[in-house]
Order: C-alpha cells, then structure tokens, then sequence
C-alpha cells in the first residue's frame, strides 16, 4: 500500500523533456470513489508570487513514480 502523503514534496518531471516542473503539493480525490483524479504540483519562486505556481495533472498523465520524482506528460496540463 501507498500513502498519499509520501507523494508531497516529491519533485514532478515532465517525461518528454526531463524539465523539473515543481512538487506534489496536494492531490484531488473523487469523494464518490476515493480514488485519486489528479496531483496538484506547485512552482516555487516568482512564478509562484505572481500566481502562476500552480498545476493540475490528471492521474492519467502520471507515467511513474519512484522514491524521489514523479514523471508527467505535461502536454495536457493546465495552470491555475
């Protein structure tokens, strides 16, 4: 078993490029089904300030996870 908290503060790597986008910041869970529906990645630095920090990944775009990085396909991401 996994626990959901062992993702926070793991770093997001986009699988195409290998660019360093963040870190699991919070996940989304359909309360129907309990299942997680998508990470919550935030940028730190400037991009955070002026409120551009924050992504959403579907978990269908989650390609892996290991001890220290996540791999997203970050082509169907979008910032909130």
């Amino acid at each position: 078993m996994f626990r959901g908290g062992k993702l926070r503060r793991r770093e997001v790597l986009d699988a195409q490029t290998a660019e360093n986008i963040g870190c699991v910041w919070d996940l989304e869970i359909d309360e129907r089904s309990g299942k997680i529906t998508a990470l919550v990645v935030m940028r730190g630095g400037w991009r955070r300030l002026l409120g551009m920090g924050e992504f959403i990944i579907p978990w269908e775009n989650i390609s892996a996870i290991g001890e220290k990085y996540v791999l997203a396909d970050m082509r169907r991401v979008y910032i909130k």
